[in-house]
């Protein structure tokens, strides 16, 4: 919803590329998260609406604010875009946080060496020999075979 916000021609004029595209994808989720709250319990529901009632608030109160205290085109384009690209690599980074509590689980150690399987290295091309030099299931064309067992 900031994207729409930075959209605006109050904050970045001559954007209706970024307005339409997002005001699109925003009513794509909102369809996705109505039928989600359609066929899920009560409690999910209320928690639902609790976290859209909050994120509303928070750009709503964002937009308020660099519309009454920015004066300038590129002072609003500058908060709201520092926003929109905070908020955005939080959304992409918040898997890693799964995948780095999923490498310590049993599920993921490979705990017998007799059913290793042998792979060669592959070069990919376009990039200097040194830095292409792929490791696969612990062999390194640059520091040799791995010895682990």
């Amino acid at each position: 919803m900031l994207w729409i916000v930075y959209g605006l021609p109050p904050v970045h004029p001559h954007s209706i590329l970024v307005i339409t595209i997002n005001g699109a994808g925003f009513i794509i989720e909102l369809a996705y998260v109505f039928l989600f709250l359609l066929y899920s319990d009560r409690r999910k529901r209320i928690r639902i609406l609790a976290m859209m009632l909050v994120e509303f608030a928070f750009v709503g109160a964002i937009a308020v604010l660099v519309l009454t205290l920015a004066h300038t085109h590129d002072r609003r384009s500058l908060i709201v875009g520092s926003f929109c690209v905070f908020f955005g690599t939080l959304m992409y980074a918040a898997p890693l946080s799964i995948m780095v509590s999923t490498m310590g689980t049993e599920a993921v150690r490979v705990e017998s060496s007799r059913n290793k399987i042998k792979a060669k290295n592959f070069e990919l091309t376009g990039l200097p020999s040194g830095a292409t030099s792929i490791t696969m299931l612990g062999h390194s064309k640059i520091l040799g075979p791995s010895n682990k067992n």
